[in-house]
Formats: C-alpha cells, structure tokens, sequence
C-alpha cells in the first residue's frame, strides 16, 4: 500500500469508530488484539517482512494522525518494540462506532379523506 491509501484507510476507520490506536506488530492480528483491551476491533492495513518498513510507516502514520481528537496514540512516532518474527503488521485497533436504531411508529398516522 502507499502512504496515500493507508491514509486513506485510517481516515474511513477514524469517520466510523469512537477511538482507535495505530500499532506495529510482530504477532498475528488476533493475538494483538488481545493486549488492547481498550478496544474491539482489529484492522491490518499492510503487512512486509521487512520490519524497518513497517516501523517507518508506523511512525508516518501516527505524525499524521497525531493531532485526530479520536487516536489514542500519544506518540507523534514510532512507539515500543516489535515482536521480531518473519511477518510484520502495520495495524489500526479501534472501537466501532453502533447506529442507533431508529425508533419505531408507536401511534397510528391519522388518514385524512
């Protein structure tokens, strides 16, 4: 993916949840989930065996987002050690953001003749 479409797919995800956080890691998506208990979601945006790339991007993505009033990320860069493994994940977690459900007729509409 590019900088651009990353962006991109952080913004979607940023309109359509309540909080989300940036990460990087070297552990499968589901177990990283698992230590955000803060949030409900996962969503790999890209993946690379080269874990120097994905630091990078990570650390593009939250200078970008940095000032966003719903990223959880409190750093501008690139935040904590990866895991090392052959497979890297550039991920966003994030909370959903629920449509309320529209509230049924409880009265009959009056018909007029």
């Amino acid at each position: 993916m590019t900088q651009i479409s990353l962006i991109k797919a952080v913004r979607i995800i940023s309109r359509n949840s309540s909080l989300f956080k940036i990460g990087k890691t070297g552990q499968t998506l589901d177990s990283r989930l698992t230590q955000h208990p803060k949030f409900s979601r996962i969503a790999g945006l890209t993946w690379s065996r080269d874990h120097v790339k994905i630091e990078f991007l990570e650390s593009f993505l939250n200078g970008y987002f940095i000032r966003n009033p719903k990223n959880d990320n409190t750093n501008a860069g690139s935040a904590g050690i990866m895991t090392m493994s052959g497979k890297y994940w550039l991920y966003v977690v994030y909370n959903p953001i629920i449509p309320k459900k529209k509230k049924k007729l409880t009265a009959k509409p009056k018909v007029r003749k």
